[in-house]
């Protein structure tokens, strides 16, 4: 091994260590490339039009083929609501998707939890961690014919240690599939 090759193996290593990323996600080279997948995180209601979740769960799987990320992201909602579109709202950007629902059951008496997915650039998902602010998450439905947004994001406070451990997971990405 050359000493480049181990300079950068040794300063990979300790950046995992240092920034205890090493149990978020998991990495696997295959058919389609280097493939990524971070594990669930969550986000808390910042407003809410109407009676949904205190949070969403969301994971990110990076495919290197495609040089896309999906989220995939839970959250409950009353029965009744049609789910319209999910924004990704960033420094002053919004980025519209139409979701793919994965699946739907009930949860409790009046709520239904859904499952979405949404695919993205890479790029995309580099700028929102790139950000120095928090990013949101807002959920655009239909309720008895009337729209509503469901917004969720992180407190400052959480943010500068989750931004942290995700720049260095899309650090080691950038290395991996040679972004650098």
């Amino acid at each position: 091994m050359n000493i480049r090759k181990l300079y950068f193996v040794l300063t990979l290593t300790v950046v995992i260590l240092v920034s205890g990323i090493g149990n978020m996600y998991v990495q696997r080279k295959g058919e389609h490339g280097w493939v990524f997948h971070i594990f669930t995180q969550k986000m808390s209601a910042k407003s809410n039009q109407h009676n949904v979740a205190g949070h969403v769960d969301f994971d990110y799987t990076f495919v290197e083929d495609t040089d896309s990320v999906s989220m995939l992201s839970t959250v409950k909602f009353p029965i009744g609501t049609k789910p319209v579109s999910i924004d990704i709202v960033s420094a002053g950007k919004s980025y519209n998707f139409s979701p793919e629902i994965i699946y739907v059951k009930p949860k409790g008496k009046m709520s239904l939890e859904y499952r979405f997915k949404i695919s993205f650039p890479f790029s995309i998902w580099n700028e929102i961690y790139e950000s120095p602010l928090p990013f949101s998450l807002q959920y655009n439905t239909i309720l008895q014919e009337t729209e509503h947004t469901a917004s969720f994001g992180y407190d400052k406070s959480k943010w500068g240690a989750n931004q942290k451990k995700m720049l260095a997971i899309i650090e080691i990405i950038k290395y991996n599939t040679n972004k650098l």
